[in-house]
């Protein structure tokens, strides 16, 4: 009868503590980000979409609205990191608080003017008054 109370003891401490530590995990403190980045479409666990960062990170946001669902789009976001597991394993999830589209890169995609030297393949380009120039 002793043993039996003192295993019942011991198993309602170790699920006390368990309960414990799964409600602290959900109470952490959160982290907010800021970051500029391009949206992807991952083609995993069913596929979903994505943030790729500038700086190389992996961002999973539980709710990037529609209109931004669009390959390659370039972004700038704020979001609070979630402690949360996910199905996708790729990135860290965050709920985004504010997204806008990154003028700089939205500008050209829409034919704006800016001036500016950009290099691609290699070929210096400047986009100036809407007239491209080759450099060399």
């Amino acid at each position: 009868m002793r043993r039996m109370k003192k295993t019942v003891i011991v198993n309602l401490v170790i699920a006390i503590c368990l309960f414990a530590f799964a409600t602290c995990a959900s109470c952490a403190p959160t982290q907010e980000i800021s970051f500029k980045g391009n949206v992807t479409y991952v083609n995993l666990e069913g596929g979903f979409w994505g943030i790729l960062s500038d700086d190389g990170k992996k961002y999973d946001p539980i709710n990037l609205p529609e209109e931004y669902k669009r390959e390659g789009l370039r972004v700038q976001v704020a979001a609070v990191v979630k402690n949360v597991v996910s199905i996708h394993m790729w990135g860290a999830v965050i709920e985004i608080t504010a997204i806008h589209p990154d003028d700089a890169a939205s500008s050209l995609e829409e034919g704006g003017s800016r001036d500016t030297a950009s290099v691609v393949s290699g070929l210096s380009i400047c986009l100036s008054e809407r007239r491209n120039y080759l450099l060399g």
